[in-house]
């Protein structure tokens, strides 16, 4: 890669960490505990990579020549092992949220742990370091302690993230759906774990590169996805009822809220807010928070407008000739924008299309 492509990354890399600040500065509006995480990593992606790239800009410089010789290297492994470890919990921290906790997150990360204290303890006691160059020098060299070391770092760094994966979407037990991000989401991962393994074991500038780049790209466009939605990897799917709240484990208290919902309407108040819905039932904000996710909603926001969303069916169902604007105002939207996107987000369908569906019946 030229000086010149370097610094065009460069660029890259510091947009991805804007935009994870930005992330993280909005997060303290409105308590997404999702949003606020992606920023963080964000951060981390940009600033690494940022970090990486101003190394090979020197190297550059410096020795034009050089060339990167080293495969199964024990620290770029282990910098790929812990942010995908982090990265492969958001499908299910999306799918169920509330789930992830801090004692859980400890859990899933203890196979990196164990895995770092593993090889800490090795390097520590004067372990060698194998010096390897291509595939044939790994099958040469198997039998030593080191090469079986970093064979297995590099095993349990692609296993780990895909087990982490898939786990949350063969699991049916949701009250959320996968939406289209979430195959985006998949799909980047899949590739970077592909170029990851490449690079990881061959000698190919283009092939890191690739991963640098995809990877900021990544980052990029989900801090933007993250910005437009409170959980753009799934939605719910508006189906909960007291006969199957066990399976998913719903506070009683959201019943209660739910009544509260469709008797009052508070929602029709653009400004209603959590603190409001806190203080009819006499309980904080978090009470509140943590009832809302166990139905599987990702937070107040989120719940509210999937409330108005369905207050427009029913107000638009006896009077679809009212203009959209009024209906959507009537329901307590104040953006024409947003009430757009999450009505097509939600049912598929735009809420012209929705209304000239009733006109039609």
């Amino acid at each position: 890669m030229s000086l010149v492509e370097l610094i065009i990354e460069l660029m890259f890399d510091f947009a991805a960490i804007v935009l994870g600040l930005i992330l993280i500065v909005t997060t303290q509006t409105n308590n997404n505990q999702h949003r606020f995480y992606w920023g963080v990593i964000s951060i981390s992606i940009g600033f690494f990579l940022a970090w990486e790239n101003t190394e090979w800009i020197f190297t550059a410089i410096h020795n034009p020549s050089y060339q990167y010789q080293d495969i199964l290297n024990i620290e770029k492994m282990l910098k790929w092992f812990a942010p995908a470890s982090i990265i492969s919990l958001f499908p299910l921290a999306s799918l169920r949220p509330g789930y992830l906790n801090l004692k859980r997150v400890i859990v899933y990360m203890l196979p990196f742990v164990v895995i770092l204290i593993i090889t800490i303890c090795y390097l520590s006691s004067n372990g060698s370091i194998t010096e390897i160059a291509s595939i044939d020098q790994i099958s040469s060299n198997i039998h030593k302690f080191d090469v079986k070391l970093r064979l297995l770092i590099f095993g349990f760094s692609i296993l780990i993230p895909l087990l982490y994966f898939v786990y949350p979407i063969l699991n049916k037990k949701n009250y959320r759906r996968i939406s289209s991000k979430m195959f985006l989401f998949l799909g980047f991962n899949f590739l970077l774990i592909g170029l990851y393994s490449l690079f990881t074991l061959s000698i190919n500038s283009f092939i890191f590169n690739g991963f640098g780049i995809t990877s900021v790209i990544f980052a990029i466009t989900f801090s933007i996805l993250y910005l437009r939605s409170e959980n753009p990897l799934s939605i719910h799917t508006g189906e909960m009822n007291k006969e199957t709240s066990h399976v998913n484990k719903v506070f009683p208290l959201f019943f209660e809220i739910e009544k509260h919902m469709k008797e009052k309407h508070p929602f029709i108040d653009s400004n209603y807010n959590s603190k409001n819905l806190a203080e009819t039932f006499d309980v904080n904000e978090q009470v509140i928070a943590q009832a809302i996710k166990s139905a599987g909603f990702t937070g107040f926001k989120e719940y509210i407008n999937y409330q108005r969303l369905e207050h427009f069916k029913v107000l638009a169902s006896p009077n679809s000739q009212i203009s959209i604007k009024e209906l959507m105002f009537a329901c307590g939207f104040s953006s024409r924008s947003t009430f757009y996107r999450v009505f097509s987000e939600q049912y598929g369908i735009t809420p012209i299309k929705y209304i000239n569906s009733l006109n039609t019946k």
